[in-house]
């Protein structure tokens, strides 16, 4: 375990998250998209797969978007639960 905080520490964060986002393999980056969009129909030409990179990368950010609300919704649910639960425990006891 010593070894791993010394690792983590030692670590530049914004260094590596600056190398992550200049990836081209990074979720931003369109030619991750081009290349998802070439696999799926590789008949496309440079302009339809661009189009299509578009369309998939705009679909991917909506529907993590609608995720990330979903879990924010089960969580202030999940919260509300047990504060519910800690209430009726605290009633009756």
């Amino acid at each position: 375990m010593p070894g791993i905080m010394t690792r983590l520490m030692g670590t530049d964060w914004h260094e590596m998250t600056a190398a992550a986002n200049a990836s081209s393999n990074h979720v931003k980056s369109l030619d991750r998209w081009i290349a998802k969009a070439r696999e799926a129909n590789p008949h496309l030409n440079d302009d339809q797969a661009e189009r299509l990179a578009l369309m998939m990368r705009k679909a991917h950010y909506v529907r993590m978007g609608k995720l990330s609300a979903e879990a924010r919704r089960i969580a202030r649910e999940a919260r509300a639960e047990l504060q519910q639960a800690g209430d009726e425990s605290e009633t009756a006891a």
